[in-house]
């Protein structure tokens, strides 16, 4: 695998996890409304929106980090780690909906004014992006046989 190949790939796993950096700085600003109706009990879930940004925002640069030192190197184990973090991503927000038969998240409006997408092509094409990289570093990563040269000189 050529170093401009594996540059390509580097950019193209490196979408999802800048697009969940955007989002978490996003989710960071959000204040929960004020105006609430007289008598009604007011829940506050700012704290948690908060709670989820901060750790959105640690795996995306710990992913950010794996891509850019091992993942360059081309260690095996780094590609495994890139995929099991776009597995944790991705298998959450597009498989799980259409398997829980009720889903109290459409009832949660505040989940899109803390940042998050009301459509989903966004995140959708930066996965699709994301395992189009995957997919395209595993010849280099996994297919590879181990070859093992030697430093020593030959006579």
């Amino acid at each position: 695998m050529t170093n401009r190949r594996i540059a390509v790939c580097i950019m193209l796993i490196a979408c999802k996890p800048l697009g969940l950096l955007v989002r978490a700085f996003r989710m960071v600003r959000f204040e929960q409304p004020r105006d609430v109706a007289p008598g009604a009990i007011m829940i506050r879930y700012d704290v948690y929106v908060h709670e989820i940004a901060y750790a959105t925002a640690a795996l995306a640069l710990l992913c950010l980090l794996i891509l850019l030192v091992p993942f360059r190197r081309r260690e095996k184990w780094a590609w495994w780690a890139i995929s099991i973090v776009a597995a944790t991503y991705i298998i959450p927000e597009f498989v799980l909906p259409y398997l829980i038969p009720f889903r109290p998240y459409i009832l949660w409006d505040w989940i899109y004014e803390a940042g998050l997408p009301r459509s989903a092509f966004l995140s959708l094409s930066l996965s699709l992006l994301t395992l189009l990289g995957l997919a395209a570093s595993f010849s280099g990563f996994i297919a590879r046989k181990n070859t093992i040269t030697s430093n020593r000189v030959t006579k």
